[in-house]
């Protein structure tokens, strides 16, 4: 690990401001701020606290929300030479003042929500929003007056005495752990990092100051949508954030919201867990979801600054670990022994107790000398003066590769759901409630084997009772959530082993007992959330009137409650609203008034598995029409290549090629060229077609497999009796290998050659012939949508009609048109390459706006197509774009090839004062209007629109002629019969007017690629772009990909003029980078246009 030239913290941002001054530091809603504009704001307010005498080692409190204000503040007390102490504003109200009058605090900033809730306080109050004064103040960067081994902050721990305890940490071990962190992780400027965690502990520096001093961007995320993991999921997908920092139980919390429901977090690349042990298991169904994303678990004691050691986890070494994930390797400039009672190293692979040293230390604990002194202890291994061990109370083993793994405590310090909590300060609070004469608390196995606190009680009259609910809420007057017990046991006296100590295994088990007067569930639908309640707190029988907290439930369960509830009842009830009442009589009142969110409708799989004639998917249904009755559409397959470098065996490969046959009923259907049905065939498996080109020279080679892919792009109609799957094979100069795989798009979307070329792979390596299971699972998704689409037909087709009556096509003037373009042999397309500037402009965009970068180049569109037309409007107020959009939202779908495509269809109205603001709201609106009806069948949404709708412009004999050949031909479709009655309208699609579809392929935002193996051998790069546009008369497509270069580009298809689409492309551009400029802060007030 180089070192950098910076020493401090604030030195080390004030080193990223000088290099890229104009990037965004951190995103909060529509808020954001550069590097430059948050520097100063951040040295006004350091000025500022100059003036009040704030210096080296001077301690300022800090009480705010999440919130860019928060940031600025936390750089303005470093750059003024103080150190921090971050409060949690939720935390109970004598709890906050035990620490600031603690310490030698003499100044405190917060906002006005927080000020009330402070005004005990007696120092210096900075309310940050009301205060003017440091605003006047000068803006450059204030004299440094820190050096490394001054404090940078103060965290406040969980204490054995009785009170939190204060850890003193200088910023050498910060800057240490920063510089590492960067490297070890592989992260870049480019990357987004989500800001979630509560700042009052040293866990949440990774994700707030840290990203800050290497040069990252931080969005922040709001506490509400963090406590709802529904909330979170989609917070990740729409800030497209790249970095997220999690402990393991709020990890748990998303597997089970993911088991519900899959969601796209393709931009998430990293997660960082800490704060607890982690589960093996946990990794490992996370992984079986997103198989690119890379774990790591963290560890490091408050002591420790923030971390000390890390271990990587993803999905080539997660098989071989145990239960729990080792802790891994330790950060460079720091130490560890494992030693044992008497203070000597154990054996190797043996377990003792970590003691850990070097610069990562911290100085000791506030006003606590003997503490200090305790578990700083002077370091027997190394000579020099003031060389020191920190005594952590961790059990650990050292593994063979040189890896710790974390064994347990020696002590009675624990982790609930990540926090450090000793059972001391809870046990010290009970003490003081009047009616209780001695307390304990122990840790036990919930229900779900997770941690949680029991606090034991003996009553100083046993006559006067206390409620469980009335000792848990005089606990929340002076300890926040995390540590108040799930469970209260009054007892007459606590069990004592043959030494006269508490004998914490006597003690007996927890269990609830049901309150007076308790009400049974009465209702179908309280016994269900009863029964939910149940599953998740173990706990039986419950009342419609019991409170979901006194049963012991806490946030991370109240989550998981939710989920299940949500995806059980097809209801959405948000966990806002659950807090406020959370009573199964309450929850079911408030489900009663929700309306069903509708869900697919499950399938007996006996109706469909047996079939061997099975209906096309709608998106299929789309394509078949076009291939059927548009003579002039371009013949869509998708195809790939690859190249390895070695020789592949040809037996090998075709031996292999008869198991993916077995393997995949999709590549053995057939598709009627004029029924839209596709039936099972027992096909031979294809036979590979064989090129030796050694002979050739590299650009001779090329020519030929250039030809070789257009030929393969352009195969129509597809020969008869042969599996739906064509491979060619090349021998290439200088022992390489090149196979090229073709099948049709109607079966397939452009994960299934991914997915075909791994499976092929596997079974070429395979030493013997695996058993194999039919994947039947798209036959299975096709009955699925269907069911779903013949449930929902009419109420959807009456929501569109009634959505769309004023939404039009696009009109484009008549001299952009080109008619008859295919006998003008004009090309339909124009590519364009979009810079890194512009691409990461608009990323920030939607990030500032919660919407995806999908919507976002929808919106830049919808602006670019008004501007280039001269504002050449159609009549109607609305117009409609479409998105391909893959609906592999299930991962148990992962690994099927299948056409898994929709069309999602959103309108927005575009006039001279239109902005990309504005449009990107209307877009955001009718995506999260539109949401619900979204699954109805693509050709009735588009039929809907009003323009179709024109009774002049309906072709009623054509409509009623196809009918009625559908019902005497094909009586058993009659969903088709419906969707034709709706689409015969499309014939009036002439003219001017014109379809607008846009999509963005999977590896559009990937700029690296990882190196890959296949067959064992390594790959090469090779151009195997995809040229799937469409070319239609009368349909814009605009599909943004990767070429062959792996920069980002592109590509538009019209029977447009030539000139008129380069036209747009530029504009496309131009807003890309111009136009999202106008919405990052140009001045102090940070906020969005």
């Amino acid at each position: 690990m180089k070192r950098k030239t910076a020493n401090t913290l604030h030195e080390m941002f004030e080193l990223q401001v000088k290099q890229r001054p104009q990037k965004i530091a951190a995103i909060f809603g529509r808020q954001s701020i550069s590097y430059a504009q948050l520097n100063q704001r951040a040295n006004q307010l350091a000025h500022y606290l100059r003036t009040l005498g704030v210096t080296a080692e001077t301690q300022v409190a800090l009480c705010m929300n999440r919130s860019i204000d928060f940031l600025i503040a936390i750089m303005a007390i470093l750059k003024a030479g103080g150190a921090y102490i971050p409060l949690d504003p939720s935390s109970p109200e004598e709890r906050l003042l035990l620490i600031l009058h603690e310490g030698s605090t003499s100044i405190l900033i917060t906002t006005s929500e927080w000020k009330r809730k402070l005004s005990r306080y007696q120092g210096k109050t900075l309310v940050f929003n009301e205060e003017e004064e440091f605003r006047k103040q000068s803006p450059d960067n204030p004299q440094s007056v820190t050096s490394p081994h001054h404090l940078a902050y103060i965290i406040y721990t969980s204490g054995s005495t009785g009170k939190p305890k204060g850890v003193l940490i200088e910023h050498e071990g910060v800057v240490n752990y920063a510089e590492w962190f960067a490297d070890f992780c592989s992260l870049n400027t480019q990357q987004l990092v989500d800001f979630s965690s509560n700042p009052s502990f040293d866990f949440a520096l990774t994700t707030s100051l840290v990203p800050l001093t290497i040069g990252l961007t931080v969005v922040i995320c709001e506490d509400k949508v963090k406590k709802d993991p529904g909330l979170y999921l989609n917070y990740l997908v729409t800030s497209q954030v790249n970095f997220i920092k999690l402990t393991p139980s709020y990890f748990r919390v998303l597997l089970h919201q993911l088991k519900m429901k899959c969601w796209p977090l393709h931009h998430l690349q990293k997660i960082m867990l800490a704060g607890e042990s982690l589960a093996a298991s946990d990794c490992a169904a996370w992984l079986s979801f997103y198989p690119k994303h890379r774990l790591f678990n963290e560890y490091g004691p408050t002591e420790t600054s923030v971390a000390v050691c890390l271990y990587q986890i993803d999905s080539k070494n997660i098989s071989r670990l145990g239960a729990n994930v080792p802790i891994g390797m330790l950060v460079p400039n720091c130490q560890s022994y494992l030693l044992d009672e008497t203070g000597l190293p154990v054996a190797e692979g043996e377990t003792g107790e970590l003691y850990l040293g070097g610069c990562c230390l911290a100085r000791g604990y506030l006003n606590n000398k003997t503490l200090t002194e305790r578990y700083f202890i002077k370091d027997p291994f190394n000579n020099a003066p003031n060389a020191r061990l920190y005594k952590t109370g961790d059990l650990c083993r050292r593994l063979p590769k040189g890896e710790l793994e974390c064994i347990g405590r020696i002590d009675h310090q624990i982790k609930i759901r990540g926090f450090r909590v000793e059972p001391a300060e809870i046990e010290h609070c009970l003490a003081a409630h009047h009616q209780l004469k001695s307390a304990v608390v122990i840790t036990a196995d919930g229900y779900r084997k997770e941690k949680i606190l029991v606090a034991y009680y003996i009553l100083k009259d046993k006559n006067q009772a206390v409620s469980d609910n009335e000792l848990r809420q005089y606990l929340k007057l002076y300890l926040p959530d995390f540590m108040i017990p799930s469970c209260f046991v009054s007892m007459e006296s606590f069990p004592l082993n043959a030494n006269d100590k508490l004998d914490t295994f006597a003690l007996p088990a927890p269990s609830f007992t049901p309150t007076i007067g308790q009400v049974a569930p009465q209702t179908p639908l309280e016994k269900i959330i009863a029964e939910i309640w149940s599953e998740e707190l173990g706990i039986k029988p419950i009342g419609i009137h019991d409170d979901f907290f006194d049963l012991g439930g806490h946030s991370l369960s109240a989550a998981r409650i939710i989920t299940t509830i949500n995806h059980a009842l097809g209801k959405e009830i948000s966990l806002q609203n659950f807090y406020q009442k959370p009573t199964i009589a309450a929850v079911a009142s408030l489900l009663d008034q929700l309306q069903e969110v509708r869900q697919q409708t499950d399938i007996n799989t006996e109706t469909y598995k047996d079939k061997s004639q099975l209906p096309l998917s709608d998106f299929q249904f789309t394509l078949w029409l076009s291939n059927t009755f548009e003579s002039k559409a371009k013949k869509l397959n998708v195809c790939a290549r690859e190249r390895v470098q070695g020789m592949l065996d040809l037996e090998k490969l075709n031996a292999a090629l008869a198991l993916i046959i077995r393997k995949h009923e999709t590549l053995c259907y057939r598709v009627f060229s004029f029924r839209p049905v596709q039936s099972l065939q027992k096909n031979r498996p294809p036979e590979i077609a064989v090129k030796n080109l050694a002979s050739l020279s590299e650009k001779e080679s090329e020519i030929v497999l250039e030809t070789s892919f257009n030929e393969l792009r352009a195969l129509y109609p597809w020969p008869k009796n042969q599996p739906l799957i064509m491979v060619r094979l090349f021998y290439l100069k200088g022992r390489n290998t090149e196979i090229q795989l073709c099948m049709p798009h109607i079966i397939s979307d452009h994960v299934s050659p991914a997915i075909l070329l791994a499976d092929l792979s596997n079974f070429y390596l395979s030493a013997q012939s695996p058993s194999l299971d039919r994947d039947t699972r798209y036959r299975e998704y096709i009955f699925k949508e269907q069911a779903y689409i013949q449930t929902y037909f009419n109420r959807d087709l009456m929501f569109w009609e009634d959505y769309l009556e004023d939404a039009s096509l696009f009109t484009f003037p008549a001299e952009y048109v080109v008619a008859n373009m295919k006998k003008r042999k004009t090309p339909y397309s124009t590519y364009t390459e979009i810079s890194q500037e512009a691409l990461q402009n608009l990323r920030l965009f939607c990030a500032h706006n919660h919407i995806s970068l999908n919507d976002g180049l929808s919106s830049v569109l919808l602006l670019a197509l008004r501007n280039c037309c001269g504002y050449k409007l159609n009549a109607h107020s609305s117009i409609c774009i479409t998105k391909v959009k893959s609906t592999r939202d299930d991962h148990k779908y992962d690994k099927t090839i299948g056409c898994f495509l929709e069309l999602e269809l959103i309108k927005a109205q575009i006039n001279k004062q239109s902005t990309l603001n504005s449009v990107c709201k209307q877009v955001h609106e009718s995506i999260m209007t539109t949401s619900p009806y979204q699954k109805c069948s693509n050709l009735v949404k588009l039929a809907s629109i009003g323009t179709f709708r024109e009774p002049k412009k309906i072709k009623e004999y054509g409509v009623k002629l196809l009918t009625w050949l559908y019902s005497c031909l094909f009586p058993t479709l009659q969903l088709n019969r419906k969707i034709l009655n709706c689409c015969g309208r499309l014939s009036s699609f002439k003219g001017n007017n014109f379809l607008i579809n846009i999509n963005m392929h999977s590896d559009f935002l990937i700029s690296e690629r990882e190196s890959t193996s296949l067959f064992g051998l390594k790959t090469q790069n090779v151009n195997n772009y995809q040229y799937d546009l469409l070319e239609v008369d009368n349909f814009l497509d605009i599909c943004f990909l990767r070429m062959a270069d792996n920069r980002p580009h592109m590509a538009i298809s019209a029977n447009l003029t030539t000139d008129f689409r380069e036209r747009l492309a530029k504009e496309i551009l131009r807003i890309m980078k111009e136009d999202t400029k106008q919405y990052y802060p140009k001045d102090q007030s940070m906020f969005c246009a």
